[in-house]
């Protein structure tokens, strides 16, 4: 199961890989009814949240004293998560961005991805703290990081599709 969601997550980069190289007219396409994100701004926000949390697998600091919640169970378990129900810490949230400052955030992401291993995520114990989720440990947090992912990349789907 680990290696599957660092597999998924592989793949999800390489999609917003080739979504940045979209013309900049679709990138900067907002679509009111589906977001009022961008595509830019769901990629950069994807890209953002995914270096944010390979950097604290890879390095955690304060880990959580409690685990994962019942939300964060939930989610996991059904493998998604509502539309406009949370709010993204302001750090995180998405900006508009053009082509090359995506690509270089798809890399710095894979880059961290590439030191994450299915022995990263063996520990059951907490290490990020997610505000709606509560403490996740490292597998949770990637399985966590893919369901973002898949949520923010169907987004941009259905932005791209609207008319």
């Amino acid at each position: 199961m680990q290696n599957e969601s660092l597999n998924r997550l592989d793949v999800q980069l390489s999609e917003i890989a080739r979504l940045a190289g979209r013309p900049e007219t679709e990138l900067l396409t907002v679509h009111p009814k589906v977001s009022a994100w961008s595509v830019a701004q769901h990629l950069d926000h994807s890209l953002k949240v995914g270096s944010a949390v390979l950097g604290v697998i890879l390095t955690p600091k304060d880990p959580p004293k409690a685990g994962i919640n019942l939300a964060g169970r939930v989610v996991l378990v059904i493998g998604r998560f509502p539309r406009g129900r949370g709010e993204s810490p302001k750090p995180l949230r998405g900006e508009a961005a053009d082509t090359p400052k995506l690509l270089a955030a798809v890399e710095k992401a894979r880059a961290l991805r590439a030191r994450v291993t299915a022995e990263t995520l063996l520990s059951p114990s907490p290490v990020l703290k997610h505000p709606y989720f509560g403490g996740l440990s490292a597998a949770q947090a990637v399985k966590f990081l893919s369901i973002h992912t898949k949520h923010h990349l169907a987004i941009v789907a259905d932005i791209l599709r609207a008319p």
